[in-house]
């Protein structure tokens, strides 16, 4: 077989698909686009230049996220750019990926490919700032299809507050803290804020 080659000039991503698909990951090989042969050397890299700890469990974890998100419609050509830009995603559990994934595309009403787009998201908390932004807007009467994810989520606080009125926030996010994971999921999803 050929070098394996990464058409975003990253030769590692490849080489993290081929060891997250590949059943042999100690006998795995992979070859950057220079046609240097490393075993695993290449994966390892990228998992530790994006801070990250390995162990035989972290490997497991990151094939289980891996297949995670195939099964929810992401390609493999999607994951590995998706890689490129947002490495910390190898350190995702594939429970919070599918959490975040199903919070996004039931309740925001997203597609996976707007996900696949900007990967940084997935690294995001989803109660402390994907649902609480989503809340945030929600409350206030804005629609959550308006923005980019990007966009949604590189809002800061300071323009949050700006933005909408500060008491309201302030009020909200008083509210926000006494939920459960499951009635914030709920409350976002059926739209009803601070009742009472």
């Amino acid at each position: 077989m050929g070098p394996l080659r990464c058409d975003t000039g990253r030769p590692g991503v490849d080489a993290w698909t081929r060891f997250l698909t590949d059943e042999c990951q100690c006998q795995c090989q992979c070859q950057c686009s220079t046609g240097a042969g490393h075993s695993q050397g290449i994966a390892f890299r990228l998992f530790l230049k994006a801070g990250l700890s390995f162990s035989r469990v972290r490997l497991e974890t990151m094939k289980e996220s891996f297949r995670c998100l195939i099964s929810l419609g992401i390609s493999q050509d999607m994951y590995k750019e998706m890689v490129c830009r947002s490495p910390f995603i190898l350190g995702q559990g594939p429970q919070g990926l599918r959490e975040k994934i199903d919070f996004t595309t039931e309740v925001m009403k997203r597609k996976v490919d707007e996900i696949a787009r900007w990967s940084p998201y997935l690294t995001y908390s989803l109660e402390r700032r994907i649902m609480y932004r989503a809340a945030i807007k929600l409350s206030t009467g804005e629609d959550l299809t308006g923005l980019s994810l990007r966009n949604f989520m590189l809002q800061s606080h300071v323009k949050l507050c700006r933005r909408y009125k500060k008491d309201h926030i302030d009020r909200l996010t008083e509210w926000w803290q006494g939920l459960t994971k499951q009635e914030k999921w709920e409350a976002v999803e059926k739209q009803k804020f601070m009742e009472g």
